[in-house]
């Protein structure tokens, strides 16, 4: 790994430092895992195109000055888990949290933009040579990869070590989640069965999972999917843009589970492997320096350590593994360009040819593969079979279709023109013979205006073609509008004509050359013809003669005219446009022959922009869409340039208003270069799509089967049910009307509002098997009364999914949360007469079970169980784990509220774990809020309340807006009935948000990290002159040579003579031993047990505590053999030394201010490497580690002494 500092001296940024992976694919454990980078002046910011030079230009509030290709946090995609392990043995006192001993996360995103995650979480049995077994449960907090696109559990495979040598898998089955849970038990509880058992299980909010007995080891393999990351369209940045259009970004961002350099929870080995589609590469740091660096300035990264991955393997892949935990938030940044297939050439004669042939309607059914066609079955009410088969059809409708010649078609062209004041700024020349950088005396606003005037001459110069080729015919209307708009309209002008006013070649060619003259006259600023050609000045006379011609002129003249203003409002000009379509309908309506006659309406939009929109995102998508409605809006793009534009904006624009990524560039092409061809080529092929498109009705069926009844003779069914459909490609918003009855003995489904071109997926259940008899019977009608000579092709098409892949696409159908009337969420459209819950659900079991899946609903689990080892002891209900979604509590320390994820929880809620926002608790809620009405648990892994705790600190979903709820030091009790009803599962944003925040104590300064360490070495060799303990119940200190009660099970809990007992009250299955201060090494003196005579009568009069002696104790307790405070300082040491060679670079800024060198002492790398390479855990050895890293201590805290750091 390589790191550089921020090479600029600004204040705001100096203590800014991104860190770079060296290589692609490393496992070494060694100092060449960090190194210094090369110097910072290798790193240029881009330097943009545009320069201001009209001085009141100034950014109004919401304007994105970030560099080109940068991203917001909460737009990024991130993966984080957030988790939570208990533990429990046979014998030993169980632990409310622990560790795994490694975690591997891989990615593999494919190109379709889905993401499927495998994460391994391996653990270890450390009390495996005292023969006790082990149960351990892990709860993972449910989350959103980015904005509504959450992380789903698809399958679970359980492995356990035996006989040390061999892995066992151990394969799931899907049960009812009631069943598994009893199974998991009595496998645990019984000492004979000889067997392993695991269960995975969904909660509204977590997953939990449950494994055991081990043991050895155990390792739990989840696989996630997310089906769609967010992605926005790359900016090109070259002078000359001829890749605009060709690449997507994909911002990939992932937080590993990080602690502090003074804990014991560091030593947990993590993998990371990366799998991306072929052809994708990173953006590197070198070329887009602005945009990394606005990255990190952003809140969310200021206190995290962002480690770029600028390099993948050929293949695409990347790998790293690590041997400890970073000692502070870190993330591996994926920031991923991946290739968009575009045809830049247009062959306008062939696409002509092509329209004028007859249209086809393409059906494809998809048949599955023989395993899943066997099981890819559901039950359905009625006969004649009990089941029906489960298919996916694709139907492509035809891109143009002949209209009746009682049709008319309305073709309407808007040209949205961005007029801010920021399009008043001069651009940069990059033309042949010029100095790159010059200033033109062309500002952006002048560019803007040659594209409209463009794209406008260009489809004129077509109309003659498209008539000859039947495409458009003489009685259409043609219509362009231009809305010109700052922070509102500007400006508003339309020209409305019949299509056959420009019937004739040679009177489109006439306008086009008056269309040169005035345009000459115009940069020429006169009015007089006398200034052009005599032969220049005859054409523009014969143009303005004709009525259609003159308006035509007059259209282009205003359009030149349009100059720069104030903001940006991209909700305001499409606001106008709702408002202003009655005006246009009218000027319509006046030029078809027969007014009743409602004209088909293809729209086409061009939006030009060097800004993003000032105010609300969502709001102004809002208007957007109600635009794109109203004007039935067939495709569209979206064309930005400068150093102002949006990107994240234009992208979402694009999609909404077409199919066509946004054309986005830094540089503005000029005349000659290849990238303005390359612009209008795409445009020009996205207009031609939108000719393509007619609105259609699409009505499909099956017929019916018949069967016979026993008592009522013959009957019939549908022998289709269309179930739902999804959206591949659709311009409009598809919705499913009332069913066709027209047939006695079935119904039809009906579809409107489909376009030509659209694509779509009916996911129906068929009581005809064979897809073969399906496509013989299969009917699918275009509405007649719209378009005629339609040909339907149907034919039969391998399943693209299959296994888990097909299973889940049906299961996310059937559990979609929308079931209300409409039936709509997303991109999927429901058949609300025949897709009731009740059905559903009943699809669900059957599709889950036949597919091994755990439905999304919870309603069913993953249980696992195999013959592992017969001399295996049981793990009773008092040493079974406790629930690990526990410790994902909500929390408030004066820091404000939190959910924590911690070694030991603070805070039990009287009632269930529960993630709340600001806005969902009431006011009564918060006038109840009750500091002190719950007293922190000192339960087996109680606060060191002197020298502080030891906890994982996962990067972690917060309730960021809860700062109005009283600051405290105690925990927070909230009442499920305050709370209003919401979905569990938090975003990205909220789990990352405010992640420092994951401390056991508030404040944790670097001095406390020194102290920990220290006294860890001093336990560890047994320096009793430099030991200060205090009592953890009273918090006396408790003097030396004195007796004190130490327990074995705790990480450091320690009681005084005169609070002796009170722990074991408790924590009945804890060892505590009697010694004094100065020596712990002594035999056990006396030792306090409870004794338990009947469960419920210790819990009605609390366990007999009896004095034994250290004999009789250890010939009737099989009780750990070492003390578990030894063993935490321990793991502390070892952290320390190897985090020095894993993670230098972040030790060093974080722990002394960067004032050490880039790279470790060789001398110290040696020391560290020899140490950890010994193997026998011997006093000597133990000392010599011991002396190393109190001298690491003493050499971070010297250099660092009069500048103290909080831990972050």
């Amino acid at each position: 790994m390589m790191w550089f500092p921020n090479p600029t001296t600004s204040s705001k940024l100096e203590d800014s430092f991104i860190y770079k992976i060296d290589g692609c694919d490393s496992t070494d454990i060694a100092l060449t895992t960090l190194l210094p980078s090369s110097t910072p002046n290798d790193l240029q910011p881009c330097i943009p195109i545009v320069e201001s030079t009209w001085q009141s230009c100034s950014a109004f509030q919401g304007d994105d000055s970030s560099p080109p290709n940068a991203i917001k946090t909460e737009n990024m995609n991130c993966l984080t888990f957030l988790s939570s392990s208990t533990v429990g043995w046979s014998s030993s006192a169980p632990r409310t949290h622990f560790d795994p001993i490694s975690l591997k996360y891989e990615l593999i995103i494919t190109s379709n933009l889905s993401l499927q995650v495998h994460a391994t979480f391996e653990y270890s049995n450390p009390f495996a040579n005292d023969k006790q077994s082990m149960a351990v449960r892990l709860s993972i907090l449910k989350q959103f990869l980015c904005q509504n696109q959450e992380l789903e559990l698809v399958s679970t495979i359980f492995e356990d070590l035996v006989d040390d040598k061999d892995w066992k898998d151990i394969s799931t089955d899907i049960t009812y989640a009631e069943n598994a849970k009893e199974i998991v038990r009595a496998v645990m509880r019984d000492k004979n069965c000889g067997q392993t058992a695991g269960s995975v299980s969904s909660k509204s909010e977590s997953v939990d999972v449950k494994l055991g007995p081990l043991t050895n080891r155990g390792r739990i393999k989840l696989m996630y999917v997310c089906s769609n990351m967010y992605n926005y369209d790359a900016m090109s940045v070259t002078p000359d843009p001829t890749d605009i259009g060709r690449n997507k970004i994909v911002p990939l961002g992932v937080f590993l589970p990080w602690t502090k350099l003074g804990d014991a929870s560091g030593n947990v080995e993590i993998t990371l492997v990366v799998n991306t589609p072929s052809g994708s590469g990173v953006l590197q740091p070198s070329q887009s320096y602005n945009a990394f660096m606005h990255l990190k300035e952003q809140s969310l990264m200021k206190d995290t350590a962002l480690i770029v991955v600028d390099k993948l393997n050929p293949d695409g892949t990347f790998l790293r593994k690590w041997h400890c935990l970073p000692p502070t938030q870190c993330c591996i940044l994926f920031w991923l360009e991946m290739p968009v297939a575009v045809d830049d050439y247009v062959d306008v004669a062939a696409e002509l040819e092509m329209l004028s042939t007859s249209p086809v309607t393409k059906l494809d059914i998809y048949c599955p593969t023989l395993e899943d066609t066997s099981i890819l079955k559901v039950s359905m009410p009625g006969a004649p079979s009990p089941d029906a088969q489960l298919f996916r059809m694709k139907v492509k409708l035809p891109e143009i279709g002949r209209l009746p010649s009682t049709k008319v078609r309305s073709v309407i062209n808007l040209n949205f023109s961005d007029a801010s004041g920021s399009t008043g700024r001069n651009v940069m020349t990059s033309s042949s013979g010029a100095v790159m950088g010059k200033e033109s005396k062309k500002t952006i606003r002048d560019c803007f205006n040659m594209f409209g005037e463009r794209r406008f001459l260009k489809r004129l110069s077509s109309i003659p073609a498209l008539l000859h080729a039947n495409v458009l015919r003489k009685e259409d209307i043609w219509t362009d509008v231009t809305y010109a708009f700052d922070h509102g309209p500007v400006d508003t002008f339309s020209l409305t004509f019949l299509v056959g006013d420009l019937g004739d070649q040679i009177f489109v060619d006439s306008i086009l050359i008056a269309a040169k003259a005035t345009r000459e006259l115009t940069d020429n600023k006169s009015t007089n013809l006398v200034d052009t050609t005599d032969a220049a000045a005859d054409v523009v006379q014969n143009v303005m003669s004709n009525s259609t011609g003159c308006a035509i002129i007059t259209y282009l003249k205003r359009l030149r005219m349009i100059k720069s203003n104030g903001g940006t409002d991209f909700e305001s000009t499409a606001d106008t446009a709702i408002h202003h379509f009655k005006s246009l309908q009218d000027d319509i309506q006046k030029l078809i022959p027969d007014p009743s006659t409602e004209p088909l309406v293809s729209t086409f939009v061009d939006f030009d922009t060097d800004g993003g929109h000032n105010g609300s995102i969502p709001s102004c998508l809002d208007a957007v869409d109600e635009m794109v409605s109203q004007y039935k809006v067939c495709n569209g793009v979206v064309y930005g340039f400068g150093d102002w534009l949006d990107q994240d904006c234009a992208s979402k624009l694009a999609r909404r208003i077409g199919s066509v990524p946004a054309l986005l560039a830094l540089h503005i092409p000029e005349p000659g270069q290849e990238g303005l061809n390359v612009v209008f080529r795409r445009g020009f092929t996205a207009w031609l799509d939108s000719l393509r498109s007619i609105p259609m009705k699409v009505i499909i069926s099956a017929g019916a089967v018949a069967y016979t009844h026993g008592s009522r003779g013959i009957r019939h069914l549908n022998a289709i049910e269309v179930i739902a459909l999804r959206h591949v490609k659709c311009l409009g918003s598809p919705f499913f009307s009332a069913p066709d009855v027209s047939d006695v003995h079935s119904t039809k489904a009906v579809v409107e509002n489909l376009c030509g071109g659209d694509e779509v997926v009916f996911l129906v259940a068929s009581r005809i098997h064979d897809p073969n008899a399906l496509l013989r019977r299969l009917i699918l009608d275009i509405g007649e009364e719209q378009i005629s000579h339609v040909e339907l092709k149907v034919q039969v098409q391998p399943e693209a999914l299959f296994g888990c892949s097909l299973a889940h696409e049906w299961l996310r159908v059937l559990t979609s949360d929308s079931h209300s009337k409409t039936k709509e969420a997303g991109d999927l459209c429901f058949n609300s007469s025949v897709a009731v819950p009740r059905l559903l659900a009943r699809m669900e079991d059957d599709v889950a079970f036949a597919f091994n899946l755990a439905s999304r609903s919870g309603a069913t689990s993953y249980l696992g169980r195999s013959n592992t080892n017969l001399d295996r002891a049981p793990i009773d209900a008092a040493h079974e784990p406790q629930d690990p979604s526990k410790t994902l509590i909500l929390d408030s320390y004066q820091h404000g509220p939190r959910v924590k994820c911690s070694i030991r929880p603070q805070v039990q809620l009287r009632h269930r774990s529960l993630l709340v926002r600001s806005d969902e608790i009431s006011t009564e809620c918060r006038s109840t809020l009750r500091a002190s009405s719950i007293e922190a648990d000192r339960d087996s892994d109680s606060d060191c309340l002197e020298l502080g705790c030891d906890s994982i600190s996962f990067p972690t979903y917060m309730a960021s807006k809860l700062k109005s709820i009283p600051r405290c030091s105690r925990s927070v009790m909230l009442d499920e009935r305050d709370l209003k009803p919401r979905s569990n599962i938090p975003s990205a944003t909220e789990i990352l948000n405010g992640s420092d925040f994951l401390r056991t104590h508030a404040s944790k300064q670097v001095g406390d990290v020194y102290a920990t360490i220290r006294f860890s070495c001093n336990m560890l060799t047994n320096n009793s002159k430099a030991l200060q303990f205090s009592c953890d119940f009273c918090s006396q200190k408790i003097p030396k040579y004195t007796t004190m009660f130490h327990c074995m099970s705790c990480e450091n809990y320690n009681e005084c003579a005169k609070c002796a007992g009170k722990h074991i009250k408790s924590h009945p299955l804890h060892v505590v031993v009697n010694h004094t201060t100065v020596n712990r090494g002594v035999a056990l003196a006396n030792q306090t047990q409870a004794v338990h005579v009947d469960p419920l009568l210790d819990e009605l009069l609390g366990p007999v505590v009896t004095k034994q002696s250290p004999v009789q104790l250890k010939s009737k307790c099989n009780q750990p053999t070492f003390d578990r405070a030894l063993e935490v300082c321990e793991q502390r040491v070892q952290y320390l030394l190897t985090s020095m060679l894993q993670w230098w670079p972040i030790v060093n800024k974080n722990y002394t201010n960067g004032r050490y060198p880039e790279a470790l002492d060789a001398e110290m790398v040696r020391q560290i490497q020899e140490v950890l390479s010994m193997s026998q855990q011997s006093p000597e050895t133990m000392s010599a580690k011991c002396a190393l890293a109190t001298t690491i201590v003493d050499s971070l805290e010297r250099m660092a002494k009069n500048k103290k750091r909080s831990l972050n």
